[in-house]
């Protein structure tokens, strides 16, 4: 058994967050866009071998669970593409899963302090989803966790699959299997989105996506003490479960072996999720009401209530109008522009954005461009939104 991952290295800029002192409590930085860098493809013969692996991260370095399909490559932009033949941006087209062994991730976020240990994550991910209990596990702190007094902020679990190209699905049954355990939720963001949320990430599985794992870069004065329980939890199957031929003679998760998931549970999730957003939709309509509104006021405009209606359409629909603002950023200095902008423009693809829905603020600066990317898929250009 090889299990096949990827480590970037960026030369750009550092992957890892930095914190500093402020009024005598640690304060993280944003993390830049990397431009440019390499990805090599690692093997690794188990989960055990990860450990030493992420436990070696320098704070230029991150991993993704797709490799590159042109193999171990330098990385640049997508426009940096077109002038190095040698380099391939980072992007879902550029990466994909195997149809060999991987790592499949759960990125579980514990800011709202429910839970206080990585055993108490797994536990609760365990009791969503059983046949956690059938396979090999780790889990480890966010490396956000622990820093001064925060404690636990995130836990980060990995099970190895059999085939890369099964993550897709897998990653679908976990969030059903959330929503039907009551550990699912709709929030509002501030902006007045409605956001699908559940006890883990779903916005992860995506072969080019980073995970964080370096250690944090942590300034003068600032302390990350991580419990000796908490750093590495290493859990084994339960050999006696009936479950057992989900799991491989080396420990893989057999995804196809698994039954498929009823439709009458599809259809369970996809009601609760409509139920629950349209139980907050009316004050969601409010929200982006005024925050636009109050975006618009504070820039000098007197098109709030349009924008705001604007957006509560564009969220729905998931499509933005062509006069739609976009701010992104180029050697530093803040570029505002519109959808159509971009449309015309596609060597700004692949770079970061403001989160579309915040582009009305007239006080972004460069740290609130991360929250986008403009992006293509399937062929049709988009962007990335945490808002949707």
């Amino acid at each position: 058994m090889s299990i096949k991952l990827t480590v970037i290295t960026s030369s750009s800029c550092e992957l890892a967050k930095s914190y500093t002192l402020e009024n005598g409590r640690p304060v993280g930085s944003a993390i830049a866009h990397m431009t440019s860098g390499r990805g090599d493809i690692h093997e690794i013969p188990d989960l055990q071998a990860l450990r030493p692996l992420l436990d070696g991260l320098s704070p230029h370095q991150a991993i993704t669970l797709g490799v590159p399909a042109v193999g171990s490559t330098l990385l640049t932009t997508r426009a940096g593409a077109e002038f190095n033949p040698d380099a391939v941006a980072r992007t879902n087209e550029a990466f994909r899963y195997l149809d060999t062994p991987a790592l499949f991730p759960i990125d579980v976020d514990t800011d709202a302090g429910t839970y206080h240990s990585v055993a108490e994550v797994l536990d609760a991910l365990e009791a969503a989803s059983p046949w956690l209990r059938d396979v090999p596990r780790v889990a480890r702190p966010s490396a956000s966790s622990y820093i001064g007094d925060k404690g636990l902020r995130g836990v980060h679990v990995y099970v190895a699959v059999s085939r890369g190209t099964d993550i897709p699905d897998l990653a679908k049954r976990l969030q059903i299997e959330q929503w039907a355990t009551n550990r699912g939720r709709v929030i509002i963001s501030k902006s007045g989105a409605l956001l699908v949320r559940q006890l883990s990430d779903a916005l992860v599985y995506q072969p080019s996506r980073l995970m964080f794992e370096a250690p944090p870069v942590l300034g003068e004065g600032v302390v990350r003490n991580v419990p000796a329980q908490d750093a590495w939890l290493s859990r084994s199957p339960d050999v006696l479960s009936r479950n057992g031929k989900f799991r491989t003679d080396t420990g893989l998760l057999d995804v196809q072996e698994m039954p498929k998931v009823k439709e009458i549970d599809k259809r369970r999730f996809e009601t609760a999720v409509r139920q629950a957003k349209n139980a907050k939709r009316l004050e969601a309509k409010r929200v982006a009401l005024d925050y636009h509104r109050a975006n618009a006021l504070a820039a000098g405009n007197e098109d709030g209530d349009r924008l705001g209606a604007l957006a509560l359409r564009a969220m729905g629909d998931r499509l933005l109008p062509p006069s739609w603002p976009i701010v992104l950023e180029r050697n530093g200095e803040l570029l505002r522009g519109t959808v159509a902008d971009a449309l015309a423009n596609p060597d700004v693809m692949g770079g970061r954005c403001a989160d579309p829905f915040d582009a009305t603020r007239h006080d972004l600066t460069a740290s609130d461009l991360r929250g986008g990317e403009l992006v293509t898929m399937y062929g049709k250009p988009g962007i990335w939104s945490h808002k949707l």
